[in-house]
């Protein structure tokens, strides 16, 4: 591993070119994961509606507590296009990446392009593309305001950066909550990289305790302004991300959610491979980087005891700091979205790598590190495109569905374009027959559904159907809002494709799926 002495990138020149580096290296990498779906339209359960994002979408948005995102959204415009989200986001990532390792004062260009793997393929990543794109600049922005906080507490010492520090976390739990999580994490590598480094205990607990009690301020702070921006609107606050509703576990329960998650997640991997060699590679790096860890905390000295009982604290704390959202919201409510904060379980290791390897420069750690990364890194390439032809193929399979049912309704002689009330019962499934694609042991969220029109609600499936006629097709069809599926005429028909799937029902033209 490449290592480059601190005295580099000092002045603003070379912060610059640091900067560039960075930049470079993400856009490559995102590039040959993801260029795919930035450059190829389809659509999932909630995407489909959010393609055009009306005032439904912006008052889900605050019910949901995302209070920023309808202004980024007046601001990037209201229509979701994958290309111009894509770029975005991967700028937003280097500038993360830049703020990441100038808190934690790590100029290697090697350490660059490893950290960079692990913060641009991921499965977090690669389930909001495929399924959510148009969210992902938003979320992305949430990560650089996560990571400049972070990096303000840790590296800044100017009046005024508790406040900014203090904004800049209010603005990321304003456009997806979870992204605080971040934060934590950051503060607490840089910490432990400082004791480790030869700071004093007392000193690293005063910045450290300064920053959590920042991060907690802006948690209050957002607290407030959702609930208050819910009620200026007439929005009900959607309860799974109420931390105070009452309706979620215990704190003893969300722990071992949280931590069963955590491993859970970095052990099973998404992989389209039926070997174990991704999980392994996941729990060798991590291993090593405890290890490396525990062998530099013991190193300290004598008369460190205080900077060893705090590393050791500080290395028992990192994990619980990933998943902290799991103590504000209903049991199984996370979901992959929600974990780009496990990736730091990676950082951490390399981390600890590049120090250990400052002293001993051990050739053979170095190997066997970037070895493991590349294993990582490929597979969530390849992981990342095989999903993203998936969606393509289902998109192209459910156009094709879905143009054969407007032929048989055009073909009957009580239908009229855009006057008959039209009703789909159900949702087509369009991908289960893709021979390969059952190699995927765990699909990420989104990724599993039978169909792109899966919803949790009756009112879901019409507002699918209807932005899927409209853009989609270009169809004019009068979708009926009566609620049949009750009706025991509608449940004694045939599904589609089957002769009769297609019934009038008191004057409205039923179509029913599975």
């Amino acid at each position: 591993m490449e290592l480059i002495k601190k005295k580099s990138f000092l002045n603003i020149s070379e912060k610059r070119d640091k900067f560039l580096y960075c930049v470079i290296v993400t856009v490559i990498i995102g590039l040959i994961a993801h260029a795919y779906q930035f450059f190829h339209s389809s659509f999932s359960h909630d995407s489909l509606n959010a393609l055009y994002s009306d005032m439904t979408e912006i008052k889900w948005k605050l019910a949901l507590g995302r209070f920023v995102v309808p202004l980024i959204m007046k601001i990037r415009g209201q229509i979701a296009l994958p290309w111009l989200i894509g770029i975005v986001s991967l700028f937003l990532i280097a500038a993360s990446l830049y703020l990441i390792l100038e808190t934690l004062q790590i100029d290697s260009k090697a350490m660059i392009i490893l950290v960079s793997i692990f913060m641009v393929t991921n499965r977090t990543i690669y389930s909001m593309t495929a399924t959510f794109i148009y969210e992902l600049d938003y979320d992305m922005l949430a990560l650089f305001f996560a990571s400049l906080a972070a990096y303000i507490l840790m590296k800044k010492d100017k009046p005024g950066r508790y406040l900014l520090a203090f904004l800049s976390g209010v603005l990321s739990l304003g456009l997806y909550q979870s992204y605080i999580e971040v934060a934590f994490a950051i503060v607490i590598i840089a910490s432990l990289k400082n004791l480790l480094e030869g700071s004093k205990y007392s000193q690293v607990l005063k910045r450290g305790i300064t920053a959590i009690v920042s991060f907690v301020l802006s948690i209050v702070a957002y607290y407030l302004i959702y609930k208050l921006s819910c009620k200026l609107f007439n929005v009900q606050i959607e309860s799974r991300t109420d931390a105070f509703s009452g309706e979620h576990t215990s704190i003893i329960v969300s722990l071992k959610v949280m931590l069963y998650k955590l491993i859970h997640d970095v052990v099973k991997p998404g992989t389209i491979y039926e070997l174990p060699i991704v999980g392994i590679a996941d729990i060798l790096l991590i291993a090593i980087g405890v290890a490396l860890c525990l062998i530099m905390i013991f190193k300290l000295g004598k008369g460190k005891t205080g900077e060893k009982v705090v590393s050791l604290l500080l290395l028992a704390a990192l994990p619980l700091s990933l998943n902290l959202i799991c103590l504000t919201i209903k049991s199984g409510s996370e979901h992959d979205l929600m974990t780009y904060s496990f990736n730091f379980l990676y950082i951490f290791a390399l981390v600890m790598i590049y120090m250990f390897n400052r002293e001993k420069n051990i050739k053979s750690i170095n190997i066997v590190a970037v070895a493991l990364c590349a294993i990582i890194g490929f597979n969530n390439v390849v992981v990342s495109n095989t999903f993203y032809l998936k969606k393509d193929m289902e998109k192209t399979a459910t156009v094709s569905l879905m143009t054969r049912v407007v032929d048989d309704l055009e073909e009957r002689d009580d239908y009229s374009v855009g006057v008959t009330p039209v009703m789909f019962i159900g949702v087509p499934e369009v991908f289960s027959i893709y021979e390969g694609f059952d190699l995927a042991p765990e699909l990420p969220i989104g990724l599993n559904f039978r169909s792109s029109f899966y919803q949790s609600s009756r009112l879901d499936i019409y507002n699918s159907y209807k932005k899927f006629f409209t853009y989609y097709l270009n169809y004019p069809i009068n979708y009926s809002e009566k609620n049949l599926t009750s009706d025991e005429r509608v449940k004694a028909m045939p599904t589609y494709p089957n002769k009769g799937y297609i019934q009038n029902i008191d004057g409205v033209l039923v179509v029913k799926f599975e």
